[in-house]
């Protein structure tokens, strides 16, 4: 299924990891125990391709999605989400890359960020920018 749109196409895909109605017995988790927690993402692209059988949405055009702890904005990226589709297992982001989080700034032709690690991989041509203390505040002091 594909959508196009002249404007550009927001989607808010809300992946509920904890979906079992709150009176229901508590269950086995199903979830490896550092999985985050991934409430909504706001996906906005002109056009978004949703493949069932290989559990992916492929968006393009303008591409800005924004997580949690994450906003990215790229020419294309393709959400694999999980074969059940409860979670998003990673999100491959191409085309002049540039992902926001409160540490730093990761840029490149190539991010893929793996939603339970917390981890992004950049590739071809990166550019990095972290946030670290401001120079000349104090160490923390070890013993006493």
């Amino acid at each position: 299924m594909t959508h196009n749109l002249h404007g550009r196409l927001a989607i808010a895909l809300a992946i509920a990891l904890s979906a079992a109605p709150a009176l229901a017995a508590p269950a086995k988790p199903t979830k490896p125990a550092n999985a985050q927690t991934l409430d909504q993402m706001e996906v906005l692209a002109r056009t978004t391709e949703y493949d069932g059988k290989a559990h992916t949405y492929t968006v393009k055009g303008d591409v800005a999605i924004t997580l949690k702890d994450l906003a990215v904005s790229c020419d294309q990226a393709t959400i694999y989400a999980s074969p059940k589709e409860d979670q998003v297992e990673r999100i491959v982001f191409s085309g002049k890359v540039e992902a926001k989080r409160s540490t730093g700034t990761f840029r490149g032709e190539k991010v893929t960020y793996y939603v339970a690690q917390r981890k992004l991989v950049a590739e071809g041509g990166t550019r990095t920018r972290l946030m670290l203390p401001a120079s000349g505040s104090a160490a923390p002091k070890i013993g006493g």
